[in-house]
């Protein structure tokens, strides 16, 4: 038969690796959701400048005095 404290420390260990594992998973997921992040691809945010307008209307003539 247990004793309270067989139980007690029976208890503690379950609970100490239960912590432990919940504890890895949670590294894990967070190593791997950083992972993620670090490599998706960044969207390409659209210029508020329209460069073919500002290559069309650039001033090239300027160039000649250089």
């Amino acid at each position: 038969m247990h004793t309270d404290t067989e139980s007690n420390s029976m208890l503690e260990a379950i609970l100490s690796e239960q912590l432990t594992s919940f504890g890895l998973i949670g590294v894990e997921v967070l190593v791997i959701v950083g992972s993620l992040y670090a490599i998706w691809p960044e969207r390409q945010k659209k210029s508020d400048i329209d460069v073919d307008a500002a290559v069309r209307n650039a001033p090239y003539h300027l160039l000649k005095k250089l």
